[in-house]
């Protein structure tokens, strides 16, 4: 497949220059890709198991808190994510809640819901306690594999991830 070329605008609005920028464009897949599916960019298959996964992030706990997507994309989406609670909201989970700061703007700003954080890592379990201590019972961490939900159906009002 050939690339477009795409101009974007550089510098300020008086002094705005067209530089061409590369842009590949794939094809929508007719269905969502799963595990083991060829990767259209690649051209190869992408294997990524649970235990890899697990793996994956436990390691990444450690350094999780001062990593630059905290910045780039975790502060913005929680910002986005608690704009869309509200007052009513009595059951919140969070799906891969990791260290817990999104579980503790939650149950800053919603003093009297029942949140629980759910991931599959201990080490991000762990680093997730102390922050949400201070919260009492209110504030649960399970552990558990997200694709195997431990919950009736229906028992939360909200699900984050």
């Amino acid at each position: 497949m050939s690339s477009p070329l795409v101009s974007a605008a550089a510098g300020s609005a008086s002094t705005a220059v067209s530089t061409p920028v590369e842009v590949s464009i794939l094809p929508f897949p007719e269905r969502p890709l799963a595990v083991g599916d060829a990767n259209p960019a690649a051209g190869a298959p992408t294997p990524y198991t649970t235990a890899q996964a697990l793996a994956e992030f436990e390691r990444w706990s450690r350094s999780y808190d001062r990593s630059l997507l905290q910045q780039l994309l975790f502060k913005p989406t929680h910002r986005l994510l608690l704009s869309h609670l509200n007052g009513t909201d009595r059951r919140i989970l969070d799906v891969g809640c990791g260290t817990g700061k999104f579980l503790e703007l939650v149950a800053e700003r919603f003093p009297t819901a029942e949140i629980v954080g759910l991931d599959l890592c201990p080490g991000m379990l762990r680093r997730a306690e102390p922050r949400c201590q201070r919260f009492g019972s209110r504030v649960r961490l399970v552990r558990a594999d997200s694709a195997h939900l431990p919950f009736e159906e229906g028992y939360f009002d909200v699900v984050t991830c």
